[in-house]
């Protein structure tokens, strides 16, 4: 019943709203299947010779389906593990019926205007401690080089609100490109590196200053310099190493390791970082590479084109960052298109 509805809205009563009933230049109707949140209806619209039909434009049709229809599609292809479980999660749930290889085409299509970032901002909660703001999270996917892949962060942030005067601070392991990186395109930028790989070389260090076979002297330590690491940054942990390194049968070794914090010491003073609000983990861009890259494109059997597999990853981005309705929310707005 809503279909019929919904088709004959289209058909006739949305043509007048919109002044389209009869369109200057026109040469007869044309029919088309076309693709709703409600199901497939037969849409008749005025044809004009070389400017195809204007009621397309005015319903922002996208490869056929209403701009609420591809939402869904987009929805299903991305979030299920591949296009064809798509099909079946968009039928079950939503008694559409669209081929897999459709929803491809679709996402496809539509993926290159649709793109986000990986970055947040923070403001203060009602407890006046710093919070992170959900609205602002998002994730930004590219296959390209470092240099390119900077510049099209930096496009993105300022075009999300980043200007000079803002505290702008990344979050990221102990990699010498990822530093390169910020410092061409983020120069102002608070540099931090994630506590837990600086946890990871810490063990390191201690496994080295004593190498007890069960291992157990080595946690003692290094529990205890891991807590002196949060509180008072790399500064502290490189005098105690340097003072009492040398003592050790693997003096080269620890001295060889140390050099990972004399580099970053900058980058882990944590203690400093906390007091005032600053993330000190990566955790939420390394769970982001498995739950938005490997849940989707590295399952067993999959084969993927680059374009192909970015152009998906993008929209399952938005989708994790509620987003995408609003996307297509701004599509599906029915416009009154002037014809001459």
């Amino acid at each position: 019943m809503g279909l019929r509805f919904l088709s004959a809205f289209l058909n006739e009563r949305l043509p007048a709203m919109l002044g389209m009933e009869r369109v200057a230049g026109s040469k007869g109707r044309r029919a088309r299947q076309v693709g709703t949140s409600l199901g497939e209806v037969t849409l008749h619209r005025a044809y004009v010779p070389g400017g195809g039909c204007p009621l397309d434009e005015a319903l922002g049709l996208v490869d056929g389906f209403t701009p609420e229809a591809a939402s869904m599609l987009c929805v299903a292809g991305s979030m299920s593990e591949s296009y064809d479980k798509g099909e079946g999660s968009l039928k079950k749930l939503s008694g559409l019926s669209v081929p897999g290889r459709a929803i491809q085409r679709l996402v496809n299509d539509v993926s290159p205007q649709m793109e986000a970032d990986v970055s947040f901002r923070q403001t203060l909660g009602s407890d006046g401690k710093p919070a992170v703001e959900k609205s602002s999270i998002g994730h930004l996917v590219a296959f390209e080089d470092k240099e390119r892949f900077g510049e099209r962060l930096f496009r993105w942030q300022t075009g999300r609100g980043l200007r000079e005067g803002m505290t702008h601070v990344v979050t990221a392991d102990g990699a010498p490109w990822i530093w390169d990186l910020v410092d061409t395109v983020f120069p102002r930028a608070v540099q931090i590196v994630d506590f837990f790989h600086a946890g990871e070389h810490l063990m390191e260090l201690c496994r080295l200053q004593c190498p007890g076979k069960d291992g157990k002297a080595a946690e003692e330590r290094f529990g205890m310099r891991r807590r002196m690491l949060k509180a008072h940054g790399a500064a502290s942990l490189i005098r105690y190493f340097e003072e009492h390194g040398p003592q050790s049968p693997n003096a080269a070794a620890i001295d060889e390791r140390l050099n990972y914090f004399r580099v970053n010491e900058r980058r882990m003073r944590y203690g400093e970082f906390r007091r005032k609000g600053y993330v000190i983990g990566s955790g939420a861009v390394e769970g982001a590479c498995r739950s938005v890259i490997n849940q989707r494109a590295d399952l067993s059997g999959q084969r993927w084109h680059p374009d192909g597999a970015l152009n998906e990853l993008r929209i399952r981005g938005m989708v994790m960052d509620g987003i995408h309705e609003d996307y297509w929310k701004r599509r599906g707005t029915v416009r009154r298109l002037e014809v001459a």
